[in-house]
């Protein structure tokens, strides 16, 4: 965590929060309300084909597991809201595990084509408009390979597994936990065979973004920075990659690195970035914890015994999940 906070001069940092304005409170917390409503809805639309399930039905799973995830290492808190809905409503927790999976595959899809159309449109060095074409064709061409594997999943899986088989390096145990990872996904995949159930899911998906992309807008405008919208969705796309890798609980550390390295190039003050970058991350996670431990009191579980459930459903998947967010 300190290393995000390398080089900055504390007394910038203090000046910064003094003349912030933090009038902005209200709109991100509106903001992160329609975030995970949306994320609500869109989980009710991946589980449609195993069971139907109101929007405030999955609320309770979604924000406890979201609230685990900021006091658990290595993301916990996914297969915590799998195990908390698959035992309220009886469903298998491989088929909620693999509609987890597909939610991250449509995320990391909205991610990258929004980091790409950011950097292809804003005022950068060529490079960075060459990367953003590069971003968002490997996005297009990633979301073709799912469709291809929704199509033919046992060609694709074979031809997975014997790709992997080239890596002699890679321990089987491990080449054997992903090839049963990609095969528990093929479940929810199942999903983007009803195009308006497909299209739904990416419209939320992006919606959720955009949500996401404006929050981080008004936070830096608290701290002075007029930056340009499509910025926000830089540092979005930057701090939502920049979680997958296990890390601390809550991600402290890690957003204000991304925020810092997201940035730089828009020659934008690294104090007030990171200020801006605290700023956003605090709302949220002091939001999402609250309101996950009311849920949590109102569905009747402990939490002890979550943190245990949530160790032992990773070692029942062998696999640890990816992606969560920050919001």
């Amino acid at each position: 965590m300190a290393g995000a906070f390398w080089g900055i001069n504390l007394q910038d940092l203090r000046e910064s929060f003094a003349g912030a304005d933090y009038t902005s409170l209200p709109i991100l917390l509106i903001l992160l309300t329609m975030f995970f409503w949306l994320k609500a809805v869109r989980w009710t639309y991946l589980l449609r084909p195993i069971k139907t399930l109101k929007t405030t039905e999955v609320v309770p799973a979604l924000m406890i597991g979201f609230m685990m995830n900021n006091v658990l290492p290595a993301h916990l808190g996914e297969f915590v809201r799998v195990y908390v809905l698959g035992r309220q409503y009886d469903i298998p927790k491989s088929a909620v595990l693999s509609t987890v999976v597909l939610e991250r595959i449509f995320d990391v899809f909205a991610i990258l084509a929004f980091l790409g159309i950011s950097l292809a449109l804003v005022d950068l060095p060529p490079e960075f408009k060459t990367g953003g074409i590069i971003i968002t064709s490997l996005a297009i061409v990633g979301f073709i390979g799912v469709l291809a594997f929704v199509i033919w999943p046992k060609p694709i899986l074979a031809a997975f597994e014997l790709t992997l088989g080239l890596f002699w390096f890679v321990p089987v145990a491990q080449r054997r936990k992903l090839v049963e990872l990609v095969e528990t996904s093929s479940a929810g995949l199942a999903t983007l065979k009803d195009p308006w159930l497909t299209f739904l899911i990416a419209v939320t998906s992006v919606a959720q973004w955009l949500i996401n992309g404006g929050m981080v807008y008004f936070s830096l405008k608290s701290f002075g920075l007029d930056l340009p919208l499509l910025a926000s969705f830089v540092v979005i796309a930057a701090t939502a990659l920049g979680v997958t890798v296990p890390s601390t609980p809550g991600y402290f550390g890690v957003v204000q690195a991304c925020f810092r390295i997201s940035l730089l190039p828009f020659g934008a003050d690294e104090a007030q970035v990171v200020s801006a970058s605290v700023y956003y991350h605090l709302v949220q996670y002091v939001a999402i914890t609250l309101v996950g431990l009311i849920f949590l009191n109102r569905v009747g579980m402990k939490f002890s015994d979550l943190s245990h459930k949530a160790i032992d459903a990773e070692d029942a998947a062998g696999m640890e999940t990816d992606v969560p967010v920050t919001s």
